[in-house]
């Protein structure tokens, strides 16, 4: 599936830390998707 990100990716692009965003997963304000491929 195109157009989707990696955490990584996510972090460069808006600037925050992957601790950030796993903090925000964690607390549920992210859905992420997974893709089984």
């Amino acid at each position: 599936m195109q157009g989707l990100l990696r955490i990584g990716q996510v972090s460069k692009l808006y600037g925050v830390s992957l601790d950030t965003l796993r903090h925000y997963d964690r607390k549920g304000l992210l859905k992420p998707i997974v893709d089984s491929q």
